[in-house]
């Protein structure tokens, strides 16, 4: 089979006679043209929402603009076909619903929605399945799965001791969107077609992020403002650190795209429409660890490429493009780097929080202090470190069940980088680089159970499906040899 078939018709682009098709779920006409509508009304109300969001003054305007999403996004969920662009369109936005951009992450209701979704979503597909529509019979019970599943009971069963149910009960509901998204991954995430349906919704998603953020401010304080972003960020609250995260994954996701061997329309949606919106809003929140950890996505784009000429052209775009920015934009830089300077004081406060996130982890091993309880015992808000954070609130147990999901997925990434499938090989090769940086961030800022956390679960999820689909082919095609 040689590469660049039409995979538009086929759903699966490949280039190795060992690819074959992904089972593609096709739905009739009458359902494919309801699809495309219910796309382009959610597009046209994002549009709608990104134009106004600047504005403070017609509040009320925000709060339909809610309902006309609420009523799409439950439109979209009774078509399990389109769940990769839900995925992608409610992941990169729906935090930022709120009245104005000053508005704290508590005043919106949008944030529990998306968990509400997901699971949601989830149960959809475990119905349909029940009823017999198994599309991806593979492995749906593996290690990955049975590491989320128990994080999930670890989470349940620390009602035993928390202190504030409140919120105890809206942690829970994100940390079983965060194991929602990795199932639906498998379910859903298996062809060239849905990771473009994914970079769509992401597209979206981004556009109507970055919009009310780059005219909102500029149409209330000027182009002067990009010298300050280092006070606004002060003035705005740290809840932007959640966007960040996600932005940072949307990013070394949709760039490792450009540079890898997908199809030319894929790679170039993936950059232009997706990877340099993500970068503008990184810079824009000037996120510290996300600034950094832009260059190390960009560089291991390069290293694990299957394609290294393209990831190089790639980079060399972005050297360019940024140094024009730089030179037309210079305030740019100046905010950057005032954010920059106060790394080591930000640094000094972890640590201290790192301490008090291992001693309450070892002081209860069993089930932890339960989730979010950080905010009810303590004076922070949470430990900024995944690790530390699932062992202070989680326990110890739950602790050794993530890590050991992390051994999981990154050596089934490392083996599905030498398959002899391309799609799976390149996908490999792009989700490396969300690995390393979604570790990397983590590290400053809890991100299973976030936004950021249901997309990288979602694409694990994904790449798991597609490992052990190839695994069980490739045992097919040696057995028919023998």
């Amino acid at each position: 089979m040689s590469c660049g078939m039409d995979f538009q018709q086929t759903g699966v682009w490949t280039e190795d006679p060992i690819s074959t098709d992904f089972d593609l779920l096709e739905a009739d006409k009458s359902q494919l043209l309801s699809a495309r509508l219910l796309r382009y009304y959610v597009a046209a109300v994002y549009i709608l929402y990104s134009i106004i969001a600047f504005s403070i003054e017609i509040r009320m305007g925000f709060y339909a603009l809610k309902l006309f999403l609420l009523g799409s996004t439950c439109l979209l969920l009774i078509c399990p076909a389109n769940y990769p662009f839900l995925l992608g369109l409610i992941i990169s936005l729906y935090y930022e619903l709120k009245p104005y951009p000053e508005a704290s992450a508590d005043t919106s209701f949008m944030v529990g929605f998306l968990f509400l979704i997901t699971i949601a979503m989830a149960i959809v597909t475990f119905v349909l399945r029940a009823f017999g529509d198994r599309r991806n019979p593979y492995k749906q019970f593996d290690l990955g799965t049975f590491c989320l599943l128990g994080i999930v009971g670890f989470s349940f069963l620390g009602f035993i001791v928390v202190q504030n149910r409140f919120l105890y009960a809206q942690r829970v509901v994100e940390i079983i969107g965060y194991g929602a998204s990795y199932y639906l991954g498998k379910s859903f995430l298996r062809n060239i077609k849905d990771l473009k349906l994914l970079l769509t919704g992401l597209c979206l998603g981004i556009v109507a992020f970055t919009l009310p953020w780059t005219v909102g401010y500029i149409m209330r304080y000027g182009f002067y403002i990009l010298g300050r972003l280092h006070e606004v960020r002060l003035e705005v609250g740290t809840g932007v650190a959640k966007e960040s995260g996600s932005l940072l994954i949307i990013f070394a996701f949709a760039f490792s795209i450009s540079g890898n061997r997908f199809p030319p329309d894929v790679k170039r949606f993936a950059f232009w429409l997706v990877a340099i919106p993500a970068v503008i809003s990184i810079v824009l929140l000037v996120s510290r660890a996300a600034v950094l950890l832009i260059p190390v996505a960009v560089v291991l784009t390069f290293i694990f490429s299957s394609r290294r000429r393209a990831a190089l052209w790639t980079i060399i775009v972005v050297g360019i493009v940024g140094s024009l920015l730089i030179f037309y934009f210079g305030d740019v830089l100046i905010g950057v780097q005032a954010r920059l300077l106060s790394f080591s004081e930000a640094a000094e406060t972890r640590m201290h929080v790192y301490r008090i996130g291992i001693e309450k982890g070892l002081s209860n091993p069993l089930f932890g202090i339960g989730a979010q309880q950080m905010r009810a015992t303590t004076f922070w808000y949470h430990i900024h470190n995944d690790e530390l954070t699932i062992l202070a609130e989680h326990g110890v147990f739950a602790f050794i069940l993530y890590v050991l999901f992390w051994f999981h997925i990154t050596q089934m990434a490392l083996r599905a980088r030498v398959s002899d499938d391309i799609f799976l090989r390149t996908l490999a090769s792009s989700l490396l680089v969300v690995m390393v940086c979604y570790l990397g961030y983590a590290q400053i800022e809890p991100m299973y159970f976030c936004r950021g956390g249901v997309l990288f679960t979602f694409l694990m999820g994904g790449m798991t499906s597609l490992y052990h689909k190839y695994q069980a082919e490739k045992q097919y095609l040696s057995y028919v040899g023998t």
